[in-house]
């Protein structure tokens, strides 16, 4: 976000009267979930002070000193030691802003291990966009940049994932052999599609059909989500 990303993390930008990373959490705790752990590095302290006025939900913060030299991956992997007390785990980013009805649905499939999605018109899915190929039983088999498909495939990731205790010690691994061999500053999709490629592991696609999900990196995208929730609510009045 540059000069905005200066003054506020992203994800304490407001969006519809909240925060992004509030609207994530209070989505989160209508589903019923109170126990977070929470990745923390750039303005770490203005993160914890917003978290922590929810009093009835339970925050442990994992510093992350290396976030200027390391992505998300490495987030993910210094994380996941503090979530194998859990059965299952849902992982998601704090800078995204969407309708929850992507979250109920990986949420509520029966399958264990799961990466969210939206079906979106594929001109709208950025080259730099992470998609996922799947199959009809939605067993996914590739996910990797829409620049790196041959084929036209509009299921882009949402970054809401579930894991079982199981699946997640395996990704744990995977991602301690990844770093002991890679020094790279990576997202989280390169490292765990090499995983699934490699291993054969099992991971099921949860989705919905045009479903709003903004990934807010850019300012144009903040705008695109504040102009979408402007003409939502002006919708709402007008009715």
């Amino acid at each position: 976000m540059k000069s905005m990303g200066a003054k506020v993390h992203k994800s304490l930008i407001k969006i519809n009267e909240k925060t992004i990373l509030e609207n994530v959490i209070i989505s989160l705790a209508d589903a019923g979930i109170k126990d977070h752990v929470v990745a923390v590095g750039y303005k770490n302290k203005s993160i914890k002070k917003v978290l922590n006025q929810y009093k009835d939900l339970n925050f442990k913060f994992i510093n992350i000193k290396e976030y200027k030299t390391r992505g998300s991956s490495f987030s993910l992997f210094k994380a996941s030691k503090y979530c194998l007390e859990y059965k299952k785990i849902l992982m998601i980013h704090a800078d995204i802003f969407f309708d929850t009805k992507l979250l109920t649905k990986v949420i509520e499939t029966k399958r264990s291990n799961v990466l969210g999605f939206v079906k979106k018109n594929y001109k709208t899915i950025k080259n730099k966009g992470f998609i996922i190929k799947f199959n009809k039983k939605n067993k996914i088999s590739k996910l990797d940049f829409k620049k790196n498909f041959d084929e036209k495939i509009n299921n882009e990731i949402t970054c809401i994932n579930k894991f079982s205790n199981r699946k997640l010690k395996k990704i744990r691994e995977s991602l301690k052999k990844y770093f002991y061999n890679e020094n790279t500053k990576q997202t989280w999709e390169i490292p765990f599609n090499q995983f699934i490629q490699k291993n054969n592991e099992e991971f099921y696609a949860a989705g919905l059909k045009n479903k709003f999900w903004f990934n807010i990196n850019t300012k144009r995208e903040l705008n695109h989500a504040k102009k979408f929730c402007l003409n939502k609510l002006n919708i709402k009045k007008f009715f």
